[in-house]
């Protein structure tokens, strides 16, 4: 979900409701403990991060759905490139002691 940052409490307080609101009628909750918060375009005050705090984990980057999302391209990149190479490896070692077992 990309949403602009809250710039106050009260703006903070609408947020949440409608939050609740879309719990309501889809059953699904935002759980902030698990949450992560990537900045693309804020430079946020010190209050607007005590805010973002009630909502989530402010981070350098994020991984959706194996894509790394960050401000910074080539460290997005680079690191998508990383897992996916991770990746590929351990796959390349399960299929091959599966082949050489039959």
């Amino acid at each position: 979900m990309a949403l602009k940052t809250p710039s106050n409490r009260q703006a903070a307080q609408e947020l949440k409701a409608i939050l609740q609101d879309l719990e309501e009628v889809t059953g699904l909750r935002v759980n902030p403990t698990k949450s992560e918060i990537i900045l693309l375009y804020d430079d946020p005050s010190e209050e607007q991060k005590a805010i973002l705090a009630d909502f989530g984990t402010v981070k350098e980057y994020v991984t959706h759905l194996g894509v790394v999302i960050s401000q910074d391209y080539s460290q997005a990149r680079k690191l998508t490139y990383d897992a996916g190479k991770t990746a590929m490896k351990k796959a390349a070692i399960k299929i091959s002691a599966g082949i050489s077992s039959t």
